[in-house]
Protein backbone atom coordinates (compact mmCIF):
# COMPACT_ATOMS: atom_id res chain seq x y z
CA UNK A 1 0.00 0.00 0.00
CA UNK A 2 1.54 3.40 -1.32
CA UNK A 3 0.26 6.32 0.93
CA UNK A 4 0.63 10.07 -0.08
CA UNK A 5 -0.80 13.20 1.49
CA UNK A 6 -0.15 15.51 -1.02
CA UNK A 7 -2.38 14.11 -3.42
CA UNK A 8 -6.36 12.05 -3.52
CA UNK A 9 -6.43 10.34 -6.52
CA UNK A 10 -10.62 10.15 -7.77
CA UNK A 11 -12.25 8.06 -10.54
CA UNK A 12 -14.72 9.88 -12.49
CA UNK A 13 -17.44 8.93 -15.29
CA UNK A 14 -16.11 8.87 -19.07
CA UNK A 15 -13.16 7.46 -18.11
CA UNK A 16 -11.59 11.15 -16.25
CA UNK A 17 -9.34 10.64 -13.78
CA UNK A 18 -8.91 13.93 -11.63
CA UNK A 19 -5.60 14.11 -9.60
CA UNK A 20 -5.27 17.13 -6.93
CA UNK A 21 -1.90 18.25 -5.50
CA UNK A 22 -1.29 21.40 -3.75
CA UNK A 23 -0.05 23.20 -6.49
CA UNK A 24 -1.30 21.94 -10.00
CA UNK A 25 -4.11 20.55 -11.28
CA UNK A 26 -3.98 18.02 -14.26
CA UNK A 27 -6.73 16.08 -16.28
CA UNK A 28 -5.94 12.88 -17.69
CA UNK A 29 -8.70 12.94 -20.74
CA UNK A 30 -8.77 9.19 -21.58
CA UNK A 31 -10.25 8.25 -25.22
CA UNK A 32 -10.08 5.76 -27.41
CA UNK A 33 -6.56 5.82 -28.55
CA UNK A 34 -4.56 8.10 -26.23
CA UNK A 35 -4.52 9.93 -22.80
CA UNK A 36 -4.60 13.86 -23.21
CA UNK A 37 -2.79 15.74 -20.63
CA UNK A 38 -4.24 19.37 -20.16
CA UNK A 39 -2.41 21.66 -17.83
CA UNK A 40 -5.08 23.92 -15.79
CA UNK A 41 -2.58 25.83 -14.01
CA UNK A 42 -2.65 29.81 -13.71
CA UNK A 43 -0.18 30.63 -16.43
CA UNK A 44 1.32 34.70 -16.32
CA UNK A 45 -0.75 37.11 -18.09
CA UNK A 46 1.05 38.61 -21.16
CA UNK A 47 0.68 42.38 -21.10
CA UNK A 48 -1.16 42.61 -24.37
CA UNK A 49 -3.00 45.89 -23.95
CA UNK A 50 0.66 47.33 -22.85
CA UNK A 51 1.81 46.23 -26.31
CA UNK A 52 -1.35 47.41 -27.82
CA UNK A 53 -0.84 50.93 -26.62
CA UNK A 54 2.92 50.98 -27.38
CA UNK A 55 2.38 49.72 -31.05
CA UNK A 56 -0.35 52.48 -30.93
CA UNK A 57 2.05 55.43 -29.51
CA UNK A 58 4.88 54.44 -32.63
CA UNK A 59 2.38 54.24 -34.93
CA UNK A 60 3.04 57.90 -35.96
CA UNK A 61 6.86 60.04 -35.73
CA UNK A 62 8.80 59.05 -33.06
CA UNK A 63 11.21 61.90 -32.82
CA UNK A 64 9.20 63.02 -29.67
CA UNK A 65 10.05 60.05 -27.41
CA UNK A 66 12.62 59.40 -25.25
CA UNK A 67 15.78 57.02 -26.12
CA UNK A 68 14.52 54.63 -23.11
CA UNK A 69 10.92 54.37 -24.96
CA UNK A 70 12.12 53.41 -28.51
CA UNK A 71 14.66 51.23 -26.61
CA UNK A 72 11.63 49.82 -25.23
CA UNK A 73 9.24 49.29 -27.75
CA UNK A 74 11.84 48.17 -30.28
CA UNK A 75 12.74 45.19 -27.78
CA UNK A 76 9.02 43.88 -27.58
CA UNK A 77 9.80 42.32 -30.74
CA UNK A 78 12.46 40.16 -29.35
CA UNK A 79 11.44 39.92 -25.75
CA UNK A 80 7.58 38.83 -26.06
CA UNK A 81 6.45 37.99 -22.67
CA UNK A 82 8.48 40.55 -20.00
CA UNK A 83 8.04 43.94 -19.98
CA UNK A 84 11.00 45.64 -21.58
CA UNK A 85 11.07 49.34 -19.77
CA UNK A 86 13.62 48.35 -16.89
CA UNK A 87 15.68 46.66 -19.41
CA UNK A 88 15.90 49.71 -21.78
CA UNK A 89 16.08 52.16 -18.88
CA UNK A 90 19.62 49.96 -18.05
CA UNK A 91 20.77 49.84 -21.42
CA UNK A 92 20.85 53.35 -22.27
CA UNK A 93 22.42 54.16 -17.64
CA UNK A 94 24.85 52.12 -19.10
CA UNK A 95 26.06 52.80 -22.82
CA UNK A 96 25.17 56.73 -22.38
CA UNK A 97 23.19 56.95 -24.89
CA UNK A 98 20.59 55.52 -27.99
CA UNK A 99 23.54 55.38 -30.45
CA UNK A 100 26.15 53.77 -28.32
CA UNK A 101 23.74 51.08 -27.49
CA UNK A 102 24.01 49.62 -31.18
CA UNK A 103 27.54 50.15 -30.88
CA UNK A 104 28.03 48.25 -28.36
CA UNK A 105 29.20 44.56 -28.97
CA UNK A 106 27.40 41.30 -28.05
CA UNK A 107 29.57 40.68 -24.96
CA UNK A 108 29.02 44.05 -23.49
CA UNK A 109 25.34 43.66 -23.94
CA UNK A 110 25.38 40.24 -22.38
CA UNK A 111 26.02 42.02 -18.98
CA UNK A 112 22.61 43.70 -19.46
CA UNK A 113 20.15 41.98 -16.96
CA UNK A 114 17.27 40.53 -19.14
CA UNK A 115 19.02 40.78 -22.08
CA UNK A 116 19.02 36.90 -24.35
CA UNK A 117 20.28 35.60 -27.66
CA UNK A 118 17.30 36.62 -29.35
CA UNK A 119 17.60 40.47 -28.19
CA UNK A 120 21.29 41.10 -28.40
CA UNK A 121 21.25 39.54 -32.10
CA UNK A 122 18.53 42.38 -32.66
CA UNK A 123 20.56 45.11 -31.02
CA UNK A 124 23.44 44.41 -32.85
CA UNK A 125 22.20 44.06 -35.94
CA UNK A 126 20.15 47.30 -36.09
CA UNK A 127 23.07 49.67 -36.92
CA UNK A 128 23.70 46.84 -40.19
CA UNK A 129 20.41 47.30 -41.09
CA UNK A 130 19.92 51.46 -40.68
CA UNK A 131 23.66 51.10 -43.24
CA UNK A 132 22.17 49.37 -45.42
CA UNK A 133 18.60 51.12 -45.79
CA UNK A 134 20.93 53.92 -46.33
CA UNK A 135 22.80 53.16 -48.94
CA UNK A 136 19.70 51.20 -50.86
CA UNK A 137 18.13 54.42 -51.76
CA UNK A 138 20.57 54.88 -54.54
CA UNK A 139 19.75 51.62 -56.23
CA UNK A 140 16.37 52.86 -57.25
CA UNK A 141 17.70 55.90 -59.13
CA UNK A 142 17.30 58.45 -56.80
CA UNK A 143 15.91 61.38 -59.22
CA UNK A 144 16.57 64.08 -56.65
CA UNK A 145 18.74 67.09 -57.32
CA UNK A 146 21.92 67.41 -55.37
CA UNK A 147 22.15 71.16 -56.27
CA UNK A 148 22.80 72.06 -52.65
CA UNK A 149 25.72 71.57 -50.41
CA UNK A 150 23.53 71.07 -47.51
CA UNK A 151 21.46 68.33 -49.36
CA UNK A 152 24.35 66.51 -50.44
CA UNK A 153 26.31 66.47 -47.28
CA UNK A 154 23.21 65.00 -45.23
CA UNK A 155 22.70 62.42 -47.50
CA UNK A 156 26.70 61.62 -47.52
CA UNK A 157 26.26 61.49 -43.68
CA UNK A 158 23.71 59.11 -43.37
CA UNK A 159 25.85 56.69 -45.64
CA UNK A 160 28.16 56.26 -42.74
CA UNK A 161 26.05 55.42 -40.44
CA UNK A 162 26.70 52.26 -38.33
CA UNK A 163 30.28 52.11 -39.70
CA UNK A 164 32.78 51.79 -37.34
CA UNK A 165 35.82 51.48 -39.46
CA UNK A 166 37.30 54.04 -42.13
CA UNK A 167 35.28 53.79 -45.80
CA UNK A 168 35.32 54.92 -49.23
CA UNK A 169 32.14 56.07 -51.21
CA UNK A 170 32.54 57.16 -54.59
CA UNK A 171 28.98 58.73 -55.72
CA UNK A 172 27.97 59.40 -59.67
CA UNK A 173 25.97 61.71 -60.81
CA UNK A 174 24.83 62.85 -64.35
CA UNK A 175 24.56 66.42 -65.12
CA UNK A 176 21.72 67.13 -63.76
CA UNK A 177 23.27 66.23 -60.56
CA UNK A 178 21.47 62.69 -59.93
CA UNK A 179 22.60 59.93 -58.49
CA UNK A 180 23.16 57.36 -61.19
CA UNK A 181 25.20 54.91 -58.45
CA UNK A 182 27.20 54.79 -55.02
CA UNK A 183 29.86 52.38 -54.87
CA UNK A 184 31.35 51.32 -51.88
CA UNK A 185 35.24 50.90 -52.85
CA UNK A 186 37.05 50.03 -49.52
CA UNK A 187 36.72 49.05 -46.43
CA UNK A 188 39.85 49.68 -44.42
CA UNK A 189 40.54 50.19 -40.30
CA UNK A 190 39.81 52.22 -37.47
CA UNK A 191 42.03 54.83 -38.85
CA UNK A 192 42.77 54.65 -42.43
CA UNK A 193 41.37 53.31 -45.70
CA UNK A 194 43.67 52.74 -48.73
CA UNK A 195 41.70 53.81 -52.22
CA UNK A 196 43.04 52.75 -55.76
CA UNK A 197 43.00 55.62 -58.19
CA UNK A 198 42.24 53.18 -61.17
CA UNK A 199 39.35 51.62 -59.60
CA UNK A 200 38.04 55.20 -59.22
CA UNK A 201 38.58 55.95 -62.64
CA UNK A 202 36.78 52.72 -63.58
CA UNK A 203 33.80 52.65 -61.42
CA UNK A 204 33.14 56.29 -63.11
CA UNK A 205 33.74 54.86 -66.17
CA UNK A 206 31.25 52.38 -66.03
CA UNK A 207 28.48 54.65 -64.70
CA UNK A 208 28.87 56.94 -67.41
CA UNK A 209 29.09 59.59 -64.77
CA UNK A 210 29.04 63.65 -65.18
CA UNK A 211 30.14 64.40 -61.92
CA UNK A 212 32.04 62.39 -59.34
CA UNK A 213 32.15 63.04 -55.47
CA UNK A 214 34.27 60.96 -53.18
CA UNK A 215 33.14 60.73 -49.16
CA UNK A 216 35.26 58.77 -46.73
CA UNK A 217 34.99 58.77 -42.67
CA UNK A 218 37.00 59.25 -39.78
CA UNK A 219 35.54 57.20 -36.91
CA UNK A 220 37.90 58.87 -34.32
CA UNK A 221 35.85 62.17 -35.04
CA UNK A 222 38.86 64.09 -36.15
CA UNK A 223 37.14 66.53 -38.88
CA UNK A 224 40.45 68.08 -40.07
CA UNK A 225 41.75 65.96 -43.40
CA UNK A 226 44.87 64.35 -43.35
CA UNK A 227 47.99 64.82 -45.50
CA UNK A 228 47.14 61.61 -47.37
CA UNK A 229 43.33 62.95 -47.87
CA UNK A 230 44.50 66.39 -49.37
CA UNK A 231 47.41 64.12 -51.70
CA UNK A 232 44.62 61.58 -52.87
CA UNK A 233 42.09 64.63 -53.42
CA UNK A 234 44.93 66.14 -55.59
CA UNK A 235 45.98 62.89 -57.57
CA UNK A 236 41.96 61.85 -58.09
CA UNK A 237 41.06 65.24 -59.61
CA UNK A 238 44.23 64.78 -61.97
CA UNK A 239 42.75 60.99 -62.73
CA UNK A 240 39.08 61.81 -63.38
CA UNK A 241 40.50 65.65 -65.09
CA UNK A 242 41.78 63.10 -67.90
CA UNK A 243 39.13 61.35 -68.94
CA UNK A 244 36.50 64.37 -68.48
CA UNK A 245 34.52 63.85 -65.48
CA UNK A 246 34.21 66.46 -62.97
CA UNK A 247 35.30 65.70 -59.77
CA UNK A 248 33.91 68.33 -57.91
CA UNK A 249 34.53 67.08 -54.08
CA UNK A 250 36.12 65.10 -51.40
CA UNK A 251 33.85 65.35 -48.67
CA UNK A 252 35.23 63.99 -44.88
CA UNK A 253 32.62 62.29 -42.33
CA UNK A 254 33.39 62.65 -38.81
CA UNK A 255 31.88 63.17 -35.68
CA UNK A 256 27.98 63.03 -37.40
CA UNK A 257 28.91 66.14 -40.02
CA UNK A 258 30.41 66.41 -43.66
CA UNK A 259 33.28 68.23 -43.95
CA UNK A 260 33.83 69.74 -47.59
CA UNK A 261 37.43 69.50 -48.77
CA UNK A 262 36.92 72.03 -51.09
CA UNK A 263 35.27 74.43 -48.99
CA UNK A 264 38.58 74.61 -47.01
CA UNK A 265 40.35 76.22 -50.18
CA UNK A 266 42.81 74.77 -49.28
CA UNK A 267 45.82 75.56 -52.28
CA UNK A 268 46.36 72.87 -54.89
CA UNK A 269 44.19 70.44 -53.53
CA UNK A 270 40.92 72.18 -55.98
CA UNK A 271 41.54 75.64 -58.07
CA UNK A 272 39.44 78.55 -57.24
CA UNK A 273 38.25 79.02 -61.62
CA UNK A 274 37.22 75.14 -60.93
CA UNK A 275 33.94 76.00 -59.13
CA UNK A 276 30.93 74.09 -58.25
Amino acid sequence: MQHNSAKSVSQGKFGIQKIESRSIEIENIVNDSNVIKLPISNKPKICTDHRKRLREKFSGEINHFSEHEVLEYLLTYAIPRKDTSEIAHNLVRKFGSFSAVFDANPSQLQDVKGLGDNSIHLLTFMKKFMSFYSSSTTKHFNKKRYNRRDELHEYVVDLFIGRIYEVCFLLCFDNLMRIKNVTLMQEGTINEVNLHIREVVKVAIDNVANVVVIAHNHPGGITTPSNSDLWATIEIRKALNSINVNFIDHILVADNRAISIRELKIPDVFPESDNW
